[in-house]
């Protein structure tokens, strides 16, 4: 197949009309936006007997946003239980929070017991509690484990 000088000519020159009329820009069609990283972290800090059956424990917990205020993320205390005490077989009593300025962290205290029955439950539920509150406290903040 041959094609004369002519059409060629043509062809380059009505595709460089085209690319040369294209609008451009400098600004990429799909910007990246800034994202505030964010992990959400609970943990059991501490453990002592109270009264037998029950033991108490101290959670440790906090996120990693700088934009938010260690008063509002006093709310998520109240996330810490709820449907987790059905799931984890746990109790529902003697639940504190509060700020330690020192550790720069939120804490959650409360019972659990640490016998179910004649099973022996050791410290399982009260990491079931820890996970799901976890979960909760993610995914308020719109953080990530």
């Amino acid at each position: 197949m041959k094609f004369s000088a002519s059409t060629i000519t043509a062809i380059v020159l009505g595709l460089s009309a085209s690319a040369v009329a294209a609008p451009t820009s400098d600004a990429p069609l799909n910007p990246l936006e800034k994202r505030v990283d964010c992990v959400a972290k609970a943990a059991m800090v501490h453990k002592w007997w109270v009264e037998y059956p029950y033991r108490r424990y101290r959670i440790a917990y906090s996120i990693t946003r700088p934009d938010i205020d260690p008063d509002q993320l006093g709310d998520s205390c109240s996330d810490f239980g709820g449907d987790a005490i059905a799931k984890c077989s746990a109790i529902d009593g003697d639940v504190s929070c509060y700020y330690s300025a020192a550790d720069q962290s939120w804490f959650i205290d409360n019972n659990q017991a640490a016998k179910v029955g004649i099973v022996v439950a050791g410290d399982w539920i009260e990491e079931c509690m820890i996970a799901a509150f976890r979960d909760k406290l993610a995914a308020r903040w719109g953080c990530h484990l």
